[in-house]
């Protein structure tokens, strides 16, 4: 028994590192995907695109998210008093919920596709939002497992499937939406129609198209979730779990069905809960920006026509274009948030043990870490892209007139957004570690309240816009931060440094952003490419780290509670970026 307790420990240890690192590699190829995606789908393609896939992981936050956890939990609890047919038990069960969740959650997509459409004004995302309804069903048989490895210390299997998704979803969204285009041309070259439509010309094909290849877009994301689940499966049925037949007889009878389905609800809907209202902000967005946009441009077309009238292509819808635009630059703002959640969750941990021994003193250097080091991170990548917001969308998007022409003003807004979403998260699970679980749930609830009013205010209004749902967006992440941060301090009861949490990781930040855009302005006073683009965001790299080293703005601690702090710690000490 020893023998396994240091097995699971060790695995536990080596789980985390590759969930981590399979984390990393997910978020580079979702990048790389919404790149080719974006110029395939342009910004109107894109709106329906996202459209569905706001839809799909909003179903999915009520289906998997809170359930697989708590399959994860209770797997784990049984695993460590040795009621191993308790946790045999618990996958059999799960199994069966999953199963009816994810019926039901398909079903639902489904039948609630035209509502969604038609409150979106957005008649053409239907077909994208069938498409992806098979997924949910396969989420949910693949968290069954996911959450049962998960509660066995055993976290490959969720990497690789998480890496598995995220490359056949690249690979087959590109390849059905470049088919569909594909088969759009050949049908106008032999017939002059395109999927029954008569056509005129090339671009009038590609208007015609674009709906259908948004669909094939997210039918990639419903194979990825089949080919995940058939790889867990197969794993499961020709690898097992690891456990023996004697630890099966050796185990005490297992519970009925009544009270593990009881108890796996009791601990699923809390976290559900909280999964939903992150997405309410995004759900907010997709239902209310196309529709107010609508009511704006219909007020006053002549402006709308005046600034933006010479980027749409025939067959255009004003504002199922510009929600485009907004949704092609989220793309870019959603990866800082996506990082600084991986780092900021690695430490918490220290923090919770820190609370349960009651020792105050290393509870404020944990969460003051936990901060600092999401700080580190969000600051110099959010004021890089606020700063050099248009080179980034041009390096990135350059065929897309639209968000070449919209996006820089939106996202330069939105990065200021980003630095306060990226804050969110970790501060967020610091409160649930501690035991606090309700206020999350109830200061997001605050920021998408604000969200949806300044959205409906503030979009609708024609001389604002599409540049509304980016205000509100800060304005609704950076209420949340606030309000989480304070209570936090409160609830601990100590005094937090925020000049070395805050302040010393913004003036790094600026430094890196404002560097950035001199260099950037300087070079194409003579030349203007992507290697400048790149090239500035290198100076701005090297001057963030002088400037942190300068104001000793990284402690050994932040670097010690990261994966490999050790080895990271000295070479940051033989730089002299840490003292």
């Amino acid at each position: 028994m020893l023998f396994l307790t240091k097995q699971k420990k060790q695995s536990f240890l080596y789980g985390a590192s590759i969930l981590m690192a399979s984390m990393i590699i997910v978020k580079l190829i979702g990048a790389l995907f919404k790149i080719p995606i974006n110029n395939i789908l342009h910004e109107t393609g894109m709106a329906y695109f996202n459209q569905a896939y706001t839809i799909f992981t909003t179903i999915y936050a009520l289906t998997v998210t809170g359930l697989s956890a708590a399959v994860a939990r209770m797997v784990a609890e049984n695993a460590a008093k040795e009621r191993y047919r308790d946790v045999r038990k618990l996958l059999k069960v799960s199994t069966i919920i999953f199963v009816i969740l994810g019926i039901l959650g398909s079903i639902t997509i489904v039948l609630s596709a035209k509502f969604i459409v038609s409150a979106a004004k957005m008649p053409n995302a239907f077909w994208s939002i069938v498409m992806v309804s098979p997924a949910i069903f396969f989420c949910c048989l693949m968290a069954s497992y996911r959450g049962y490895y998960e509660g066995l210390s055993n976290m490959i299997p969720t990497a690789i499937t998480q890496v598995v998704e995220v490359v056949v979803k690249l690979v087959a969204g590109l390849l059905f939406s470049f088919i569909v285009l594909k088969i759009a041309n050949s049908q106008f070259k032999e017939t002059g129609k395109v999927f029954g439509v008569v056509v005129d010309n090339l671009k009038e094909v590609n208007s015609v198209a674009i709906p259908y290849a948004a669909a094939a877009a997210i039918l990639g994301v419903s194979v990825s979730t089949l080919v995940g689940f058939i790889y867990i499966f197969i794993r499961f049925k020709v690898k097992g779990d690891f456990i023996t037949k004697e630890q099966i007889l050796n185990s005490p009878k297992p519970m009925r069905s009544k009270v593990l389905y009881y108890r796996l609800f009791k601990i699923a809907i809390p976290i559900t809960l909280g999964a939903v209202v992150i997405q309410l902000s995004v759900l907010i967005d997709n239902l209310t920006i196309p529709d107010r946009l609508s009511h704006a441009f219909s007020s006053n077309p002549t402006l709308f026509n005046d600034l933006y009238g010479h980027l749409l292509e025939k067959g255009d819808v004003m504002n199922v274009f510009l929600f485009g635009c907004f949704s092609t630059v989220l793309a870019i703002f959603n990866l800082v948030p996506a990082f600084t959640n991986i780092f900021g969750k690695s430490s918490l941990p220290n923090v919770t043990a820190a609370w349960t021994v009651k020792d105050k003193q290393k509870v404020k250097v944990n969460i003051e870490s936990v901060i600092r080091v999401t700080m580190l991170i969000a600051a110099p990548a959010s004021m890089g892209i606020a700063f050099l917001s248009g080179p980034i969308i041009k390096l990135l998007f350059r065929k897309l007139a639209g968000a070449v022409a919209i996006g820089p003003g939106l996202l330069s807004v939105l990065a200021v957004g980003a630095l306060f979403l990226s804050l969110v998260t970790p501060v967020n699970s610091i409160m649930q570690g501690i035991g606090r679980v309700d206020l999350p749930v109830k200061y997001l609830l605050v920021g998408a309240s604000l969200k949806l009013i300044l959205n409906i205010i503030l979009v609708g209004i024609p001389s604002i816009n599409i540049m509304g749902a980016s205000i509100s967006t800060v304005v609704c992440y950076s209420v949340i931060a606030f309000l989480s941060i304070n209570k936090l301090r409160k609830i601990v009861g100590v005094k937090l440094n925020f000049v070395s949490i805050l302040v010393k990781p913004m003036i790094a930040g600026l430094s890196c952003g404002i560097s950035a855009f001199l260099c950037y302005k300087t070079l194409t006073l003579w030349i203007e490419n992507s290697i400048i683009t790149v090239f500035s965001i290198c100076v701005g790299a090297l001057v963030y780290v002088i400037v942190l080293a300068l104001i000793n703005a990284i402690s050994v601690d932040d670097v010690l509670m990261l994966p490999k702090g050790n080895k990271i710690a000295k070479t940051l000490e033989k730089l002299r970026i840490i003292r």
